[in-house]
C-alpha cells in the first residue's frame, strides 16, 4: 500500500469513527413547579397557629425550611411567609434548573457510616411535581443522590424530608426519628444546599 493510499484509508476510518460517535443526551426539562400553589400548601401544612408565618417552633413540620432559613427569611423577622416562599420558588423556576447535584456524607460521632440508604422524599406540598431520589453511602460515608431510572445524577428542586435507613456500628437499626418519623429535611434550589450535605447522627 502506498503512502497516499494509506493516508486515504486512515482518513476514511477516522471520519467513520467521528460519524459513529453517539449523539449527546438531550437536555432534560425541569419539573412543572407552581410557586404560588406550593407556597400556599407549605403554609397550610406547617403554620400551626394560623398567623400566616412559619416560625421557628413550627419548623419541625417542614424541616427543609430550618436548613435554609437565611435564604427564605428575607425580612429577617425569624419566620417564613408565603410571599417569601413564593419568591424563592419563582427564582428556582426562572433558572430552568432541572436537577441539582446533591452529595454529602453521613457521620455518627464524627465517624463515617457505610451502607446507609439516604432517601430524599418530596414533601406533600410539592403536589407530586417532583420525584424522590436516593443513594447508599460508601465506606467513607459519602453519597451522591440520584432519581431511580434517571439518565443523570441529581435531584429535582423542591422541599424534601430525608430518611436514613441502615444499622449503627453495634448492629442496631437506626431509630425512627431518622426514617419513619424523620426530623431531617432539605430545600434544594439554585443555591441550596450550599456545599455538600453533612448528616450527623447522635
Amino acid at each position: 500500500m502506498t503512502r497516499g493510499t494509506w493516508l486515504a484509508v486512515w482518513a476514511a476510518v477516522a471520519t467513520a469513527g467521528c460519524l459513529s460517535e453517539p449523539a449527546p443526551l438531550p437536555p432534560i426539562a425541569p419539573p412543572p413547579l407552581a410557586p404560588e400553589a406550593v407556597a400556599v400548601a407549605v403554609i397550610q401544612e406547617a403554620d400551626v397557629d394560623g398567623d400566616g408565618v412559619i416560625e421557628k417552633n413550627e419548623f419541625d413540620r417542614m424541616p427543609a425550611l430550618a436548613e435554609a432559613i437565611q435564604d427564605f427569611d428575607q425580612d429577617r423577622d425569624g419566620g417564613v411567609s408565603a410571599a417569601e416562599l413564593q419568591r424563592w420558588l419563582e427564582d428556582v423556576k426562572a433558572s430552568g434548573l432541572a436537577q441539582r447535584a446533591v452529595e454529602g456524607k453521613v457521620l455518627q460521632r464524627n465517624k463515617p457510616m457505610a451502607n446507609v440508604t439516604v432517601k430524599f422524599v418530596p414533601e406533600p406540598c410539592m403536589g407530586g411535581r417532583i420525584k424522590a431520589a436516593e443513594a447508599v453511602t460508601d465506606e467513607g460515608g459519602y453519597f451522591s443522590a440520584t432519581i431511580p431510572g434517571a439518565k443523570y445524577r441529581g435531584v429535582h428542586c423542591g422541599f424534601y424530608r430525608i430518611e436514613l435507613t441502615g444499622t449503627t456500628p453495634d448492629g442496631q437499626p437506626l431509630p425512627a426519628h431518622y426514617n419513619t418519623q424523620t426530623t431531617l429535611g432539605v430545600a434544594i434550589g439554585t443555591q441550596n444546599p450550599k456545599g455538600d450535605l453533612t448528616l450527623t447522627l447522635e
